[in-house]
């Protein structure tokens, strides 16, 4: 029985999953990462009339000594701005805990925009952060994933 259920919950859960059309991870300086600097991500042409999700992922360490992560978001196509955005990220609950999973390097997804449409043309997502704290220390990678979003399980 317990065989019969695993398999009908795996096939749901794969059922659920969207399709990946941008996947990358950038690494940041150990020395800490400096406010001036930008994480870009280059984001190749896609369907524009396609709902996207956009999931940025943050990993960090123990050394990273602040609860949250403001970051400053701009969506550019061809040098024009799309969309800028401050974004606040919660990496730790209020008894210090931290949010994301993982050993020693937390890992934690942050849903950007839920149903978002790219430009058909090449653009570019770039985040700074926007702490008080000119060089922050402890944050080590940050990722962006692109999914398709399904309408009733088609594409």
């Amino acid at each position: 029985m317990k065989k019969i259920l695993l398999a009908i919950v795996s096939l749901l859960l794969l059922a659920c999953q969207r399709e990946v059309v941008y996947s990358d991870f950038v690494s940041l300086p150990a020395a800490g990462w400096h406010s001036d600097s930008a994480v870009v991500f280059h984001i190749q042409p896609t369907d524009s009339l396609l709902s996207c999700q956009l999931v940025m992922t943050l990993r960090h360490t123990d050394a990273y000594d602040y609860q949250n992560l403001w970051m400053f978001v701009e969506l550019l196509s061809d040098s024009l701005l799309l969309r800028r955005d401050t974004v606040n990220a919660i990496l730790a609950d209020d008894q210090g805990q931290w949010l994301g999973s993982g050993l020693f390097l937390k890992q934690l997804p942050l849903v950007y925009l839920e149903d978002c449409y790219l430009p058909s043309d090449s653009c570019q997502l770039r985040i700074q952060h926007a702490m008080r704290t000119p060089n922050l220390r402890g944050i080590s990678d940050i990722g962006l994933k692109i999914s398709k979003n399904t309408q009733d399980g088609k594409e």
